[in-house]
């Protein structure tokens, strides 16, 4: 009976893990060593992890968020989750242990700097299956504040006009704040074409993504003036690059001083230290600007805008997922896996006992031997109808 139970036991543990998986929410955990590239963390950071959950639909976009125990992503990023025309990658700089993404394709947790976790990140198993999944990323600090639609619609304007970097505008409002000027929205517009887009939350196609942005951020860790360095890279194009004014995003002020900005460059360097590495070693100045026509400051170019259709922006997204389901929150997917991943192991164990109490039996038989013999009758045997059976331990 204790076995029949076991085996059932084993039945139902499947079936939940077969479950999690078909709607999404089991992981594949793949540790990852320590990495001292990464400079100075904090000794009683989280261990290095990366669980992939896995696309099981197909979301055309991913944002890849880059969170601590503060962010805000749960209740703006994502909230209209059902209707979102992006996938969710975190790279989780925090320390809370529990910390969980229900909405995620990854969980990436590392203590690092926003450049140098996305190029670990790069460097990792799951980016193949980045690669080939997705046409455009996003790559949003955490304390931007935005809706699910605002991203909707800003890879749908950046996807539509065919932008090799771009980002939503920034909303004017006393509270939300860019140090750059032209970031701010322009309601009068859907686009503006510039020449500079700011690092707090750049798109990339995924081309430009490979080419362009992953290569140079072995020297980046808050990545200033590295937002100088990409449209160089791009050779400063006059409708590859944009500001999407249909949407904005809020910047509060008051967040700037976030534990993302608090990491200490490897090298040491300031965060000034860092910006003018990237002028001096790609000579960004006057003069490379003037060898590709441009006349001022980056930040302050606008080559051409987009006006805003008429009645603004309806946008109509398919059904992304329609065939997927989710579990009642009660089912812990985790833990089924957790202990899933046990079962192949106890089953040997189990066919390694049976093995072994199968010999023991066969040896006891060879050392005592039953044989029939006539001399002595079994206490408490009943005769047989047609005869009576005898057995003695032989000798």
């Amino acid at each position: 009976m204790p076995c029949n139970r076991c085996v059932e036991g084993c039945w139902i543990l499947g079936a939940l893990a077969l479950a999690c998986r078909l709607s999404g929410a089991g992981a594949e955990h793949i540790p990852l060593p320590p990495d001292p590239s990464l400079g100075k963390v904090d000794k009683n950071s989280l261990p290095i992890s990366l669980e992939w959950f896995g696309n099981n639909c197909s979301r055309p976009y991913l944002v890849i968020g880059v969170v601590g125990d503060d962010s805000q992503h749960p209740h703006t990023w994502l909230d209209n989750a059902p209707h979102r025309s992006f996938d969710l990658l975190l790279m989780y700089y925090g320390q809370d242990p529990d910390f969980q993404c229900e909405h995620c394709v990854a969980v990436y947790r590392r203590s690092g700097a926003k450049w140098q976790l996305l190029r670990k990140l790069s460097e990792s198993p799951v980016w193949p299956r980045v690669r080939q999944a997705y046409k455009f990323v996003m790559i949003p600090d955490d304390d931007v504040l935005m809706s699910t639609h605002v991203i909707n619609l800003a890879f749908h304007v950046a996807h539509r006009f065919s932008l090799s970097m771009a980002q939503p505008s920034v909303c004017r409002h006393k509270d939300s704040y860019s140090y750059w000027h032209n970031v701010y929205q322009n309601t009068s517009n859907a686009l503006r074409y510039t020449a500079f887009v700011e690092n707090m939350a750049p798109m990339f196609s995924m081309d430009t993504l490979e080419r362009h942005v992953l290569p140079t951020l072995e020297n980046a860790s808050i990545g200033w003036g590295i937002d100088f360095l990409w449209p160089l890279l791009l050779e400063y194009p006059r409708r590859g690059i944009g500001i999407v004014d249909a949407v904005c995003m809020s910047h509060p002020a008051n967040q700037s001083s976030s534990g993302l900005y608090n990491v200490t460059h490897e090298k040491g360097w300031t965060a000034g230290e860092e910006y003018s590495f990237f002028r001096d070693n790609w000579n960004i100045n006057q003069t490379t600007w003037d060898s590709f026509g441009l006349k001022e400051y980056p930040t302050s170019i606008v080559f051409h805008a987009e006006p805003l259709p008429e009645g603004g922006y309806e946008l109509k997204l398919p059904a992304f997922c329609p065939k997927t389901f989710s579990l009642p929150a009660v089912i812990p997917c985790r833990t089924v896996f957790r202990i899933w991943s046990l079962v192949p192991w106890t089953m040997l164990g189990a066919l390694l006992l049976y093995v072994v109490v199968l010999r023991m039996k066969s040896w006891k038989a060879r050392r005592w031997p039953l044989t029939a013999t006539p001399r002595r009758k079994l206490s408490g045997h009943r005769s047989l109808p047609t005869k009576e059976v005898y057995l003695q331990l032989s000798p």
